[in-house]
């Protein structure tokens, strides 16, 4: 998905970088932070499950920072560092039920952002879609979304890619 994102937003004409974990590391090394941000002019930051508390220490604050939660990981819902947001620290979750689950939890800016793929990969051109036939495929990481939750992402991918297939 981190790479799908990247393409959309080069697609819209932004300039991108992925910043991603070293061989062998859980996390990313804060030095490739510093390197991006002191060879380019930063506009955004976007990172999956992390938010900005981790990084206002080398991210400087004018710097928005988006974080895109596709998981229930326990420092994204402690109360302590939902309070360290700062104005320009934004939060999307990627099924409904989690995004009111983050409201209530006190994020004051979340939205819904259920799924980004780069069309020139994950497209309805019938060639493509022969290759990989099937009734439905739909796989996730997240832990237990739910009925309503599968449904929803399930309809969202199937509005997204089912087009002129004939198999909505």
């Amino acid at each position: 998905m981190t790479a799908d994102l990247a393409e959309g937003f080069r697609q819209l004409g932004h300039g991108t970088d992925i910043v991603m974990e070293r061989a062998g590391e859980e996390t990313i090394h804060p030095g490739d932070v510093k390197a991006i941000l002191a060879q380019k002019k930063v506009d955004l930051v976007v990172q999956l499950d992390r938010h900005a508390w981790d990084w206002r220490h080398i991210i400087p604050k004018e710097i928005p920072f988006a974080c895109w939660v596709m998981d229930i990981l326990p420092n994204l819902f402690d109360p302590e560092n939902i309070g360290k947001l700062g104005e320009n620290d934004y939060t999307f979750a990627f099924w409904p039920g989690l995004r009111d689950r983050l409201h209530s939890c006190g994020y004051r800016k979340v939205e819904l952002l259920t799924a980004a793929a780069n069309d020139s990969i994950y497209n309805h051109h019938a060639t493509r879609m022969q290759e990989h036939t099937c009734d439905i495929a739909f796989v996730t990481n997240i832990a237990d979304p739910g009925v309503t939750e599968r449904r929803h992402m399930t309809r969202t991918m199937l509005a997204k890619w089912a087009i002129g297939t004939g198999r909505k």
